[in-house]
């Protein structure tokens, strides 16, 4: 972390530790797709936390044993193990030597985390809103890798930093929507004009393609873990079509799977034939 702050130091060992090893999955006949150790498809994902007291937040962190320092890389490693070792991910390590994750600094106020997959991002917000005070740090935003890597991929980019800085980011702003929309009301005649342009503007965004890094504003602390959970997997199911192929395939056709799935667990018919 930051070099001009002073650390409580540890009882526990503060060696380098490596990134965790990476698994295989398949899809097809494509090129075997890279997975974690703990069985998710990597798909990697940061927490954007604003800080209120930089030197409090350190301290609260380190005094969770799940966390360990990694001086060489000027960052702290979050461990599956003690109080991690719970975490609802899919399977559980041959050893307990696997980073889920990774703390950084940006900036003065803002700590970013990073992980290697959507089911990581979800589990590490509500475990460090349980382990850090909403006064010292909040979760404002989250980045996500819109694809999905081969092995050959990640081996030639072991560096999750480096994967979020390889290409241009693109930050979603949802007020940026409601401005259009109110413009668009503004300049039309009548309310069928009103809902035509509306119409327009939303067919757009359903079938625009989404970008392969995206940073978008979350309501945690409003909304809890839903919504967001919605959007890293509609996000994920996106990136699977596009490993499998099918380029075309949209967040809004992965919202109308979801439903029809739903439709049909609950007796009703596939509304998608």
């Amino acid at each position: 972390m930051k070099q001009n702050r002073t650390r409580k130091p540890k009882k526990k060992s503060t060696r380098a530790i490596s990134l965790a090893r990476k698994g295989t999955m398949s899809f097809g006949n494509r090129q075997n797709v890279a997975g974690t150790t703990t069985g998710e498809l990597v798909q990697p994902t940061r927490l954007h936390y604003t800080v209120a007291d930089p030197d409090e937040t350190e301290r609260t962190l380190l005094k969770l044993d799940c966390m360990e320092s990694d001086p060489t890389r000027k960052r702290w490693v979050w461990m599956y193990t003690k109080e991690a070792s719970s975490l609802p991910l899919r399977k559980a390590p041959v050893n307990d030597s696997v980073v889920i994750g990774e703390f950084f600094w940006n900036g003065d106020t803002e700590l970013v985390l990073n992980v290697r997959s959507i089911e990581r991002a979800l589990a590490a917000v509500e475990f460090f809103d349980r382990h850090l005070s909403r006064t010292l740090a909040r979760l404002t935003h989250v980045t996500v890798i819109n694809r999905l890597f081969s092995v050959a991929d990640i081996n030639n980019n072991p560096s999750l930093q480096a994967l979020f800085e390889q290409t241009p980011l693109i930050e979603l702003d949802p007020d940026a929507l409601a401005a259009k929309l109110l413009i668009a009301k503004e300049q039309s005649r009548n309310v069928h004009q009103q809902r035509a342009a509306a119409a327009q503007i939303f067919e757009e965004l359903i079938q625009r393609r989404e970008p392969e890094i995206e940073k978008f504003p979350v309501h945690y602390y409003e909304d809890g873990i839903a919504s967001l959970r919605l959007k890293l997997y509609t996000s994920q199911a996106v990136a699977v079509q596009h490993w499998k192929g099918n380029l075309k395939y949209t967040s809004y056709d992965a919202i109308q799977d979801m439903m029809n799935k739903a439709n049909l667990a609950n007796g009703g018919e596939d509304v998608r034939k």
